[in-house]
C-alpha cells in the first residue's frame, strides 16, 4: 500500500517506495547495527570499571583532589549564578 499524500522531501517517502521484503531486510539490519553498539557500550562499561578499580587499588588519593569547580556544594552554585 502505497501512500500518496508523501513528498519525495518526507523522510518516510524512502521507506514507503521499499517492497516488505526489502524492509525486513532494513529491520534486521538496524537490528544487527544496534546489537553491535549495545556490545561496544558493554564493552566500554566494563572497562571503565576496571580503569576506576584500578585506580582505587593504587592512586585512591586522585579521587579525594577535588578542584575548586568540584568542592563547591548546592548553595555555591546558586549563588554563583
Amino acid at each position: 500500500m502505497k501512500d500518496k499524500s508523501r513528498t519525495p522531501f518526507d523522510p518516510a517517502y524512502a521507506y514507503g517506495q521499499l517492497t516488505h521484503s526489502e524492509l525486513i531486510q532494513l529491520v534486521l539490519k538496524q537490528k544487527d547495527v544496534i546489537a553491535k553498539r549495545d556490545q561496544q557500550v558493554r564493552e566500554l562499561e566494563d572497562y571503565i570499571d576496571n580503569l576506576l578499580v584500578r585506580v582505587m587499588e593504587e592512586t585512591p588519593n586522585i579521587l579525594d583532589c577535588c578542584g575548586p569547580a568540584l568542592s563547591m556544594t548546592s548553595s555555591d552554585i546558586t549563588h554563583r549564578f
